[in-house]
């Protein structure tokens, strides 16, 4: 290492430490040391022994240093520099006699504050899914306007059905803020934008919890309602432009205690303009437009994420031009939401929105002007959104300043704050402030999840679990590891609050002293004190208030768990198992001929790649992935490489206008043997070619009885670009492919190629499900019954079979349930954003994971 760089050591797994030079003059030099805590506990002091027969410290600074015998030097914290929080780091320093040397050898000791073991979830992955399912049906309950008629909440109905008359705009729908029916802009674009956050990054804990279809229905409902708020007037200048902020007034209807069905007070409109500004309002209002655009998207509904996007843009340019504080315009919002934080905060937090809706470097630039760690000692919530927008940029970049904020965010919430008496398996929620307690522990879990995505991406695996832990610990006492045994969310466990204080839900007048006539299902009450201490009480609003932004960041939080940590940068590689015709181990040998497997990791950069050892050798594989799921909206392919008889590599790409960095995404793999095979009375043959940008013939070197399912898999990277596979003319002997590049460049160069050929319908014990779709898969989900097919248990694999749209296109995995498999088409969009694709025929494989045997060998 030279003198003037600096070197990690991990010298305990709680410290790490980074020596450099600072300074060098003739016959000496000043020495830094960076001391960072690793751990999720404060260290109360450190010790670290130096190595170093050749160093002589005359000085020091934040520590103290005493030689042990010729080769140690004994150095501890001091002052200053003695006590680190976790994850944070202190830097002390020294002057060193004669020449710097070039590296230190640290060893340590070090003392710990408080409990440094984790204690044991009490609940599993099924626990947080139907926690998550709860959770959705209190947003079902809060709707306001002509309910659909599949509402599930029997007892609520139709309701505000004049809403935004009084202005002439048709302001009906949307949601009520809490246990009132006032409709508030900010609280409600705040949730809108972290609930389809939520959903974005975490769609399998969605899917886990069967709630993908509730959450795409809030996200519909909300975001129709909100761009229903703003009004350009029909006219291209932002000058007239008006957004409908509010509806209702919180005093007039905070006097009246009755169901939303039954209103009959005065609801006044509320607006901000280029006269009058709420950026706060209108900024957020940008950020819920533009995230709930890349949910819908991803799910399909192209067209109403393209004017969703199209309102998010002006949205938040109007947002920019006529800057003011929401209070000064709507001062009846005030005494319920007033913008403590100011309005910069959501200006950041909207720009990396349209940056990821985008791809457009201009919104990254504007997040990274606006922001500001304004957050950093209090929690991410409707008000501030620093340090949501500092995961955000600390992904999008990589910058380690945005890191460090969230690391002293971290040390706050796990070490500084006032934290409540907890159990052997949950260290205590952390109360930061009486109202709403709840609500801001969730919060900070949920940022906790996505913190420890970014640092997985980082190879910070350590500081990442215990990251991860802390949100688990947080959840966890909210559904009712705490030391009542009672859970916060309303319907889960089996003592949770019966009172909480909603109009609709109480089902009587005020005052009545009978107990709530409706469950509110999924509602997270406020919670309780400093002490402790709460009581199910309806009057006690404090403790018992429900509102959106409660549910929000929970929402998002249980998804995450929902799935476990399910963001490794590593590839989380399912366990292989047999699942062939039992047999001896010297005959199960010689019958091997394939596995199937699925894998879930993270993409940080487009030189990343994974790896999948197979359960056991192969000696000449064959191996195909995908179709990916759709978590991240950037269109992308799947590239292999390395196969060899243990395994292969691969990566996903996005193609190469995007920066490469993508969500987290599952996809499943295939991998045959080269030859011919039957396995369960299926014929599967497995073979290898190159090929190029020019159409080609491959053969299979046997007859299938008809046509069957072909699936095929770009397997080297001799050229860098983003490539994929076009498949056609598949007859019963052979199939025609071709590579295509992404439409802003021209030809391609020589890959190598895997394909699978499966003859079609279902083996005997249904170990492979195979056909095509027809020509009906275009760029809108198309949705296939698959009689026996079990997501937990099956890899699923698709390809197109025909080339009738010529723009580059791949297929990307909608959603999996039992007996259903949902796919669509994705074009790329290096030259046009236009998406729409000519109806294409998808043949599809689903097999059972694990091993794979071939009858014909089996004696």
């Amino acid at each position: 290492m030279s003198s003037a760089g600096q070197e990690n050591h991990t010298v305990t797994p709680h410290i790490e430490a980074g020596y450099r030079v600072s300074a060098v003059w003739n016959g000496g030099f000043n020495g830094a040391i960076t001391v960072t805590n690793t751990s999720k506990d404060w260290i109360d002091s450190w010790d670290l022994i130096v190595a170093s027969d050749d160093l002589i410290i005359q000085n020091a600074w934040g520590m103290n240093a005493t030689r042990i015998d010729a080769d140690h030097i004994a150095l501890s914290g001091a002052e200053w520099g003695k006590s680190i929080g976790p994850w944070q780091s202190v830097t002390v320093g020294f002057t060193g006699a004669g020449t710097p040397p070039d590296d230190l050898d640290f060893l340590s000791d070090v003392t710990v504050a408080g409990n440094d073991v984790a204690a044991l979830s009490p609940f599993g992955t099924g626990d947080y899914a139907s926690a998550l399912d709860l959770s959705m049906d209190f947003y079902y309950a809060q709707y306001s306007g002509d309910l659909p008629e599949d509402h599930p909440i029997g007892w609520r109905g139709d309701s505000a059905l004049q809403d935004g008359a009084d202005v002439g705009r048709d302001l009906t729908g949307g949601w009520y803020d809490a246990g009132d029916h006032v409709k508030f802009g900010l609280p409600m674009a705040y949730a809108a934008t972290t609930l389809a956050w939520g959903a974005i990054d975490y769609a399998e804990g969605y899917r886990a919890s069967d709630s993908d279809g509730d959450i795409l229905a809030h996200i519909s409902w909300v975001t129709d309602y909100l761009a229903r708020t703003y009004d350009d007037n029909g006219t291209a200048t932002l000058a007239d432009d008006v957004v409908y902020v509010q509806v209702g007034n919180g005093g007039l209807d905070h006097a009246d205690w009755g169901a939303a069905e039954d209103m009959t007070m005065a609801r006044p409109t509320y607006a901000v303009s280029a006269q009058a500004p709420g950026t706060e309002v209108s900024a957020e209002t940008a950020a819920a437009l533009a995230a709930g655009a890349i949910l819908l998207g991803q799910n399909g509904q192209d067209q109403r994420a393209a004017e969703l996007l199209a309102d998010a843009r002006q949205l938040f340019a109007f947002s920019e031009a006529y800057q003011g504080t929401y209070n000064d315009t709507v001062p009846e919002a005030a005494e319920f939401y007033k913008s403590w934080s100011g309005y910069k905060d959501e200006l950041a937090w909207a720009a990396t929105w349209l940056y990821e809706a985008t791809g457009e470097t201009e919104y990254l630039q504007k997040a990274q002007s606006y922001y500001a760690p304004s957050g950093m000692y209090w929690s991410f919530g409707w008000d501030d959104k620093s340090m949501g927008t500092a995961v955000r940029l600390a992904e999008f970049t990589g910058n380690d300043k945005y890191v460090s904020h969230l690391e002293t965010y971290m040390s706050e919430w796990t070490a500084k704050l006032h934290r409540l008496e907890g159990t052997e398996t949950n260290e205590g929620l952390v109360w930061l402030h009486e109202w709403g307690a709840n609500r801001y522990a969730a919060n900070t879990a949920f940022i906790s999840m996505q913190f420890a995505d970014v640092l997985d991406g980082q190879n910070k695996a350590e500081q990442a679990d215990m990251t991860r832990a802390f949100a688990a610990d947080q959840i966890d006492y909210l559904l009712g590891d705490n030391p009542d045994a009672f859970s916060y969310l309303i319907g889960f466990g089996e003592d949770f609050p019966e009172n909480p204080h909603h109009r609709n839900a109480s089902g009587h007048n005020w005052d009545t002293s009978l107990p709530n006539e409706h469950t509110l299902s999924g509602g997270l009450v406020g919670g309780p004190d400093k002490s402790g201490s709460y009581a199910d009480d309806r009057w006690d609003y404090v403790r018992n208030e429900v509102s959106l932004d409660y549910n929000a960041g929970l929402s998002g939080a249980l998804a995450g768990l929902a799935i476990g940590a399910n963001t490794e940068t590593d590839a989380v590689i399912d366990e292989a198992e047999d699942i062939g015709t039992p047999v001896g181990e010297a005959e199960a040998k010689d019958a091997l001929i394939g596995e199937a497997g699925t894998v879930t990791f993270r993409q940080t950069d487009a030189k990343t790649w994974f790896r999948v050892d197979f359960a056991e050798a192969l000696d000449d594989a064959s191996v195909v992935m995908g179709p990916p799921t759709s978590d991240g909206s950037a269109p992308s392919t799947m590239r292999v490489r390395n196969i060899d008889e243990t395994g292969f590599e691969f990566q996903l790409d996005e193609w190469d206008y995007l920066d490469g960095r993508h969500k987290t995404e599952t996809v499943s793999w295939l991998a045959v043997e080269s030859g011919v095979h039957t396995v369960n009375g299926q014929t599967l043959v497995a073979g290898s070619d190159a090929t190029n940008g020019t159409l080609g013939t491959v053969a299979f070197g046997t007859a299938f009885d008809a046509a069957p399912t072909v699936l095929a898999q770009v397997a080297s990277d001799t050229n860098s670009a983003a490539v994929t596979d076009r498949i056609s003319n598949v007859t019963n002997a052979s199939f025609d492919i071709r590579l295509q590049s992404q439409e802003s460049k021209s030809g391609y160069g020589t890959e190598n190629l895997s394909w699978i050929a499966v003859s079609q319908g279902n083996g005997a014990d249904a170990e492979f499900l195979s056909g095509n779709t027809g020509k009906v898969v275009s760029n809108d989900i198309h949705k296939i019954d698959m009689p026996g097919f079990d997501p937990s248990s099956f890899a699923f694999l698709a390809d197109m079979q025909t080339m009738d749209g010529s723009d580059p296109t791949t297929v990307r995995l909608g959603t999996m349930q039992d007996n259903r498999v949902s796919v669509f088409l994705e074009e790329e969009r290096s030259s046009d954003w236009e998406v729409w694709h000519k109806p294409e025929d998808v043949g599809f494989v689903a097999v059972q994971t694990g091993l794979i045997f071939d009858d014909l060998a089996i004696v």
